[in-house]
Formats: C-alpha cells, sequence, structure tokens
C-alpha cells in the first residue's frame, strides 16, 4: 500500500534534498537540503555527495553528513548560483 509520503508530487529541487538526506543518514536535517538545492546547482551537489561517498568509513571523523556540511561552507562561496527562475 502507498505511502501519503509516495503520493505527494515533489519537485525536482525535493527530491535531489531527499536523495541527499537519504544517502547521508541524515533525513531530520531535510530543509538545510532543501535550502542547499536551492543555492547551488544540482551537478555541483552531486559531485560533493559523491566525494563524500568515496571516503572510506574509517577515514570520516564525525558522520557523512557532517562531512558533507564541511564541503558546502569551505567551497560553497566560489560556486555559481544555483537558484532556478
Amino acid at each position: 500500500m502507498p505511502t501519503v509520503e509516495n503520493q505527494i508530487t515533489k519537485t525536482p529541487q525535493q527530491q535531489l534534498a531527499q536523495d541527499i538526506a537519504l544517502i547521508l543518514g541524515d533525513t531530520q536535517n531535510l530543509l538545510l537540503y532543501e535550502a542547499y538545492t536551492r543555492k547551488y546547482p544540482e551537478p555541483w551537489l552531486r559531485l560533493l555527495l559523491a566525494e563524500v561517498r568515496s571516503v572510506p568509513e574509517h577515514r570520516i571523523k564525525k558522520s557523512r553528513a557532517a562531512f558533507f556540511h564541511f564541503l558546502i561552507k569551505r567551497y560553497g562561496t566560489n560556486v555559481p548560483d544555483g537558484s532556478r527562475s
């Protein structure tokens, strides 16, 4: 039986945010990931996500989500605006 969540139509930005949150195991910060999808271009976010996923677990100090946030803060100022008009 489909859940209510599956019946709600999501924008591409919301779907990307959900994908990021699920991959990082950080669904409690879904709204933050939605903000990232409005601010940064999708290819760049997917590149960061791939980078985070490529690091072996034993090299992650806190969590993959924390590493993702660190990369956003470190490199996000040099990324073209990803807003979609």
